[in-house]
C-alpha cells in the first residue's frame, strides 16, 4: 500500500493501480486501497487534491467501496470531499453564469449543501453562496424586466415586464416599476378598446370592446365605456333587423321596423331610414 501511495505521488498511476490490486488480493475490504484507486481514476497525486474536483464522486464505484469498508471517520471525510466537489461545481456554474437560469442552478446546488463550509477556506459557506446567487438571479430578472419595459410597444410587452417586476417583490425599485408597467399596459388596452368601440359595425366588436373595458376595472372611465359598449351591442342588435323590416312588403313589418327605429333615433342613420 505504501508503494502504491508513492507511485500515486509520482503520477505513475498504472503501477499504483497494480499495487492496489495486490493489496486487494490479500485484503479485498481494504478502504485505503480503494481510496488510492479513486485518486487514480481522477488523475490525482494525493488525497488532498480531492478538494479540487468539481464533479460529484458519490456515484463512483471506488468511492462507494471506501464508504462501505471504511470506518465512521473515513466515511465522514469522504462525504466532505463529495460535498466539496458539489460546492466547486456550484462555484463554477456561478462564475460562468449567463443569465438567471444558470444562477438558479448554482443556487440550488449550494442550497442542497446546507451550511457546508468550503474546505479550502477561500469562500463563503454554501448557505451564504446560495443567497449570493439568488441576488444575482434577481439582478438578471430586473435587467430583463427593464429591457422588456423599455422596448415594449404594446400591452403584451408591458404585462410581461410587470409580471417579472411583481416576482421581485421589494428588490430595488421593482414595486414602483411594476405599477408603471401596469399603468402603461392599461393605457394601451384602453386605447385599443376605444378604437374598437369607435369603429364598431357589429355586435361582436362592441362586445369585444366591452370585455376589454371591463378587464380594466376602475381605470379611467372604463366602467362607463363598458356599459356604453354593451348598450351599443344591444342597440346594434335591433338596428339591422329594423332596417330589414322597413324594406318588407308587409305594412305590419314596416310599421314594426319604424317603431324600432324610433326607439333608436339618433343612432347611425335611423332618422333617414324612418
Amino acid at each position: 500500500l505504501k508503494r502504491a501511495s508513492i507511485f500515486l505521488e509520482d503520477g505513475n498511476w498504472q503501477e499504483a493501480d497494480e499495487y492496489c490490486e495486490k493489496v486487494l488480493d490479500q485484503e479485498p475490504e481494504n478502504p485505503q486501497a480503494y481510496l488510492i484507486k479513486l485518486c487514480i481514476e481522477f488523475g490525482l497525486h494525493n488525497l488532498s487534491e480531492l478538494v479540487n474536483l468539481r464533479n460529484p464522486i458519490d456515484k463512483n464505484n471506488n468511492y462507494k467501496k471506501v464508504i462501505r469498508f471504511g470506518d465512521d471517520s473515513l466515511r465522514k471525510e469522504m462525504k466532505s470531499y463529495n460535498d466539496q466537489s458539489l460546492y466547486n461545481l456550484a462555484c463554477f456554474k456561478m462564475d460562468n453564469a449567463n443569465g438567471e437560469a444558470d444562477y438558479t442552478d448554482a443556487a440550488q446546488l449550494f442550497s442542497s449543501l446546507g451550511d457546508f463550509s468550503d474546505l479550502t477556506g477561500k469562500s463563503l459557506n454554501a448557505a451564504e453562496m446560495a443567497k449570493k446567487c439568488e441576488e444575482c438571479v434577481k439582478e438578471c430578472l430586473y435587467k430583463k424586466a427593464c429591457d422588456t419595459m423599455n422596448t415594449a410597444d404594446s400591452e403584451i410587452g408591458y404585462k410581461a415586464a410587470a409580471e417579472i417586476f411583481s416576482s421581485l417583490n421589494e428588490f430595488s425599485d421593482s414595486a414602483k416599476l411594476y405599477e408603471k408597467c401596469k399603468k402603461n399596459a392599461n393605457e394601451y388596452l384602453y386605447k385599443k378598446a376605444c378604437y374598437i368601440m369607435n369603429n364598431a359595425k357589429d355586435e361582436i366588436s362592441y362586445k369585444t370592446a366591452a370585455e376589454i373595458f371591463s378587464s380594466l376595472g376602475e381605470f379611467s372611465d372604463s366602467a362607463d365605456l363598458a356599459e356604453k359598449c354593451l348598450e351599443g351591442a344591444k342597440t346594434l342588435g335591433l338596428y339591422y333587423p329594423a332596417l330589414e323590416m322597413v324594406q318588407k312588403d308587409s305594412i305590419r313589418e314596416v310599421k314594426k321596423g319604424i317603431e324600432l327605429l324610433e326607439k333608436l333615433r339618433g343612432f347611425k342613420d335611423s332618422a333617414t331610414a324612418i
